[in-house]
C-alpha cells in the first residue's frame, strides 16, 4: 500500500472556517465542474481535501479556485510527484552516479538532478548532496546506508518522519511529544541536570575547564580556541608568530608567547620557529597562531605561487615541531593607500588570503583566522587602522592594532585582555570597553517560579545591563528580588515600583560588571528609571521607560519627558542618551504594524518630537530600513513597540543590534552592544555640544553679555 497514488487530491486549509460543512464546500465546487467529477470531500483537523475523478476537472480547480464564505481558496496538490531529498555526510569522494543507483530503493530518480552543495560565496563543498526522486517511497527513513557509509536523509513531501514520534504531518520542532526544553536545563552553578542555579547544592563547577571552584560565565581562565575537550592546560602556552605589527602587542599574557619579530616572513620562517622553540622552553605548546605574510608580498609581489608553497612549508613545519597542537592561520592585512603599486600588491594579497582559506580547510587542526575584511568597509580601505607616519602602508595603527589584539590574540589564543606597545607611551593598557544592553518587557514577575527561569536566562545570555518593563514590583519585595538576582548568578539590581500587578521598572546588572554606575532619577509611577555609566570622558544616561497603554497617558507622559533638563547638570563632559523600553507605540504605522493600521498611534507626534529635542537615532531602524521585525504579538495582532534609541553621536559606536524570543513573555527581547572606548584626544575639528546653547543659563548669559555690548 506504500504505492497507492494521490496525484488526484487537492486540498486547502481550513484555518478561518470554523465550522465549515461538506455542503458548504460542494455547491461552490459545483460552480466550477461537474459534481458527478467529484470522489470525495474529507473535512480534517487542519485543510479539506477534495479527490477528483479525472486530471481535467482537478486542473481546473486548481486554476480556479473556489469563494467561501465571500473569501477566496486555492487548492493545492495534496502530494507532489517529485520529492526533494537531501542527503547529508555523504563522503566527498562518493561519485554522484553511485549515490544516484543506491536512492533508487526509494523510487525513481530523476536523470541529471544528483547536485552537490557548497559553502556560499566559495567553491569547497559543505558534504550536502541534493537529488529529486519521482514517485517516492511514503516515507523515507531518518538513516540508511550507502554502501559502507551512514547517512542521514531529509526530505519534502511528508516523506521525513519526525525523530520525537516517528510519525510525518509535522516538522520535529512542533512535534507535541518533543522533550521539554526545562527538563534539559542544566545548572549554572554546577552544569548538573534536574535543578537551577537558585537551588543549587553543589559547588562551582566550570563544564569548560572541568574545574571546580568557579562556574562558567561569560569567559574561563582556561578558555581555548578549538574546544578540543583537552582538560591538562597546566603546564601548556600558546605561541605567536608575526611580525612587526605583532611585536606592538608585547607581553600579551603568560599563557601566551610572543614570538614575533620585526621583518620576519614565511621564506625565514625556520628562524622564528627557532625563537618560539628558545621562548617556550620546556613547556608543551597547546596552540600558535601565524600572522605572516606582509613581507612575503614585498619580496615577491606578484608571485603567488611562491607565497603559497611558502604557507605550505611553514604549516607542515609548525605541524612537525609541535605535531599535538592546533595551528591558526591568520589572512594578510591589506595595505592603506591608493597607488597602482598598492592595489596589486593588495590584489596579489587577496589572492594568497584564498590560497590560506583552502589550505585551511584541506588541513587537519589548521584553523583560518580571516584579519582582511577587518580591515575593509563597504570595499574601501580603513585609513584609521593604519599608522600614519607609516609611508609604506603596512605597519597599523593603535586602533589596528587593538583590532590585532581581539581578534587575533583573544580570538585566536583566547585572552581576555593584553597590553599594546605604542610609540607614544610606554605601555597602554586596552580593556574590554563595550556594554551589552537589552530591553524586555518581563509581563510581570510575582510567579517565583518565572522569576527564578527569567534571572537565569538573562545570566545565560551574558547581557551587561538589562532594562525590565512592566516588573509588578512592590516596595515590599526589592530586598528579596535583589538577593535573588544575585543567588542566580547576576550582581547589582534597582527596582522602580509600581503596584503588584501593573508598571514597575527594573535594571539588572550582570555579577562583573566594571563600570561606574548609579541610578540619578526615578518616578513615583514605576514608570521611568534613569541611570548614569560614567568614563574618564563621557557620562552615559540610561533611560528605562514603560509607557502607559492608554493613548491620551501616553501623549502626556511623552510630553512630561521633555523636561529632562537635569541630564546636563555637568557640561564639562560628553553627554549620550540610551532611550529604551516598552513605548507602546509603533513609529511606521505600515512596516511596525501587522495588520497596518490606517491612523497613526495616538502619542506618535510627540514621540517624534522627543526623538528630535535629544537628538535620537532610531538604531533597529536605521541599521534595518525596510526590514519587517516584531517585538510584540497578541493573537493575529503584531508591532515593533519596543525600542533602543540613543543620541545620533553614539550611533557610530552601536553593534549587534538584534530583536529575539523572550521565552517568557509576549514581548520580544530588544539588545544593542554600545563601544565605551576611551578615545585619545589630538589635533582636530572642535565640535560644540549644541545641548550647552540649549540651557537657561546660557541664554541668559548671553542675553546680558549682548546688552552690554
Amino acid at each position: 500500500m506504500s504505492r497507492v497514488s494521490r496525484q488526484l487530491s487537492i486540498h486547502f486549509y481550513t484555518k478561518g472556517f470554523k465550522g465549515i460543512k461538506h455542503d458548504e464546500i460542494l455547491t461552490e465546487i459545483s460552480n466550477q465542474i461537474d459534481i458527478n467529477k467529484v470522489g470525495s470531500i474529507q473535512i480534517t483537523e487542519k485543510d479539506c481535501i477534495v479527490s477528483l475523478k479525472d486530471v481535467e476537472s482537478k486542473d481546473k480547480l486548481v486554476v480556479n479556485g473556489i469563494t467561501v464564505r465571500n473569501r477566496s481558496v486555492n487548492f493545492f496538490d495534496v502530494e507532489k510527484s517529485i520529492t526533494h531529498v537531501t542527503i547529508k555526510d555523504a563522503p566527498y569522494e562518493l561519485d554522484d552516479c553511485y549515490i544516484g543507483t543506491q536512492m533508487l530503493r526509494f523510487g525513481q530518480v530523476v536523470p541529471g538532478s544528483v547536485k552537490r552543495g557548497y559553502i556560499k560565496g566559495t567553491d569547497i563543498e559543505n558534504g550536502a548532496r541534493y537529488l529529486d526522486i519521482l514517485n517516492c517511497e511514503s516515507v523515507l527513513p531518518l538513516r540508511t546506508s550507502l554502501g559502507r557509509f551512514e547517512v542521514r536523509l531529509f526530505a519534502d513531501n511528508n516523506r521525513t518522519p519526525c525523530f520525537h514520534c516517528k510519525l510525518t504531518g509535522h516538522p520535529s520542532y512542533q512535534c507535541k511529544d518533543r522533550p521539554k526544553i526545562l527538563n534539559e536545563r542544566r545548572c549554572y552553578n554546577c552544569a548538573a541536570i534536574g535543578h537551577l542555579a537558585n537551588a543549587c547544592p553543589n559547588e562551582p563547577y566550570c563544564s569548560y575547564c572541568n574545574i571546580k571552584g568557579h562556574p562558567r560565565r561569560d569567559y574561563c581562565d582556561n578558555d581555548t580556541l578549538f574546544e578540543d575537550g583537552k582538560n591538562d592546560t597546566a603546564n601548556t602556552v600558546n605561541i605567536l608568530i608575526g611580525a612587526s605589527n605583532c611585536t606592538r602587542l608585547g607581553e600579551t599574557d603568560e599563557k601566551v608567547i610572543n614570538a614575533s619579530k620585526s621583518g620576519a616572513n614565511f621564506e625565514n620562517f625556520p628562524q622564528s620557529l627557532d625563537l618560539a622553540a628558545q621562548k617556550s622552553d620546556s613547556h608543551k605548546v597547546d596552540k600558535v597562531a601565524i600572522c605572516l605574510g606582509s613581507n612575503d608580498i614585498s619580496k615577491h609581489k606578484d608571485d603567488c605561487d611562491q607565497i603559497n608553497l611558502l604557507v605550505t612549508k611553514a604549516v607542515a613545519q609548525v605541524k612537525s615541531a609541535y605535531p599535538e597542537s592546533h595551528v591558526g592561520l591568520c589572512s594578510i592585512i591589506p595595505r592603506k593607500g591608493n597607488s597602482a603599486q598598492i592595489n596589486r600588491l593588495n590584489q596579489s594579497a587577496t589572492n594568497v588570503n584564498k590560497f590560506i582559506r583552502k589550505l585551511c580547510a584541506r588541513e587537519d587542526n589548521v584553523d583560518f583566522v580571516d584579519l582582511e575584511k577587518l580591515f575593509y568597509r563597504n570595499g574601501t580601505i580603513i585609513r584609521s587602522m593604519f599608522d600614519k607616519a607609516d609611508n609604506s602602508g603596512v605597519h597599523i595603527s593603535i586602533e589596528g592594532t587593538r583590532v590585532y589584539c581581539m581578534r587575533t590574540i583573544a580570538k585566536s589564543l583566547r585572552v581576555t585582555t593584553c597590553y599594546i606597545r605604542s610609540k607614544h607611551k610606554s605601555l597602554l593598557y586596552i580593556n574590554k570597553m563595550s556594554l551589552k544592553i537589552a530591553s524586555i518587557n518581563v509581563n510581570g514577575l510575582r510567579n517565583n517560579q518565572k522569576r527564578a527561569l527569567v534571572f537565569n536566562w538573562i545570566v545565560s545570555q551574558n547581557i551587561d545591563l538589562v532594562c525590565l518593563q512592566e516588573t509588578h514590583c512592590t516596595h515590599d519585595e526589592t530586598g528579596l528580588w535583589n538577593r535573588e538576582w544575585k543567588e542566580n548568578g547576576g550582581g547589582e539590581s534597582f527596582w522602580n515600583c509600581g503596584t503588584n500587578d501593573s508598571r514597575g521598572v527594573g535594571i539588572l546588572l550582570r555579577k562583573d560588571f566594571t563600570h561606574c554606575f548609579d541610578i540619578s532619577m526615578i518616578d513615583n509611577n514605576g514608570r521611568i528609571q534613569i541611570g548614569e555609566i560614567k568614563t574618564n570622558t563621557a557620562v552615559y544616561h540610561i533611560i528605562n521607560l514603560y509607557t502607559p497603554n492608554n493613548g491620551s497617558d501616553r501623549k502626556h507622559f511623552f510630553e512630561n519627558l521633555k523636561n529632562l533638563n537635569d541630564l546636563y547638570a555637568d557640561d564639562s563632559t560628553d553627554h549620550y542618551n540610551v532611550f529604551l523600553g516598552d513605548f507602546n507605540c509603533a513609529l511606521d504605522r505600515k512596516l511596525d504594524r501587522a495588520p497596518s493600521h490606517q491612523n497613526e498611534d495616538t502619542g506618535l507626534k510627540e514621540l517624534k518630537s522627543l526623538l528630535l529635542k535629544f537628538e535620537l537615532d532610531v538604531i533597529w531602524r536605521s541599521k534595518f530600513p525596510t526590514n519587517r521585525r516584531y517585538s510584540f504579538q497578541r493573537g493575529n495582532s503584531k508591532s515593533r513597540i519596543d525600542y533602543i534609541f540613543c543620541t545620533k553621536s553614539l550611533s557610530c559606536k552601536i553593534s549587534n543590534t538584534r530583536i529575539f524570543t523572550f521565552p517568557f513573555s509576549d514581548h520580544d527581547i530588544v539588545t544593542s552592544k554600545i563601544k565605551l572606548d576611551d578615545i585619545e584626544r589630538g589635533p582636530g575639528m572642535w565640535i560644540m555640544n549644541l545641548n550647552t546653547i540649549k540651557t537657561d543659563e546660557f541664554s541668559n548669559a548671553f542675553k546680558t553679555f549682548w546688552e552690554i555690548g
